[in-house]
């Protein structure tokens, strides 16, 4: 076979090689878009997760707040209620029977 019997071959897969590598491109940008933007959702939702983590700290700073007063009128309380000798305590208390 003589060399320009090649020519055609040759230029068929020269022109393969070039539609191959533009769709191997497009393919490429399109997902680099779509990850793209799959990272930018995921950047919201993060966000969104770190502005309901701040609402929950400060509801629970809120309520720990409540309890620790709650707390403190109890243990007052309890400070100012004197301990009777005849009422029973628990076991190594005084006034216990135990």
């Amino acid at each position: 076979m003589k060399r320009k019997d090649w020519i055609p071959f040759v230029s068929l897969g020269v022109a393969q090689a070039a539609l191959m590598l533009g769709i191997a491109g497009f393919g490429f940008a399109h997902l680099n878009a779509r990850i793209d933007g799959l990272e930018a959702r995921l950047e919201l939702r993060l966000d969104r997760l770190e502005l309901r983590l701040d609402r929950l700290e400060g509801r629970m700073e809120t309520r720990l707040d409540g309890l620790d007063r709650r707390v403190s009128r109890i243990e007052g309380v309890l400070r100012l209620r004197p301990i009777e000798e005849t009422e029973p305590g628990p076991a190594g208390m005084p006034g216990s029977d135990r």
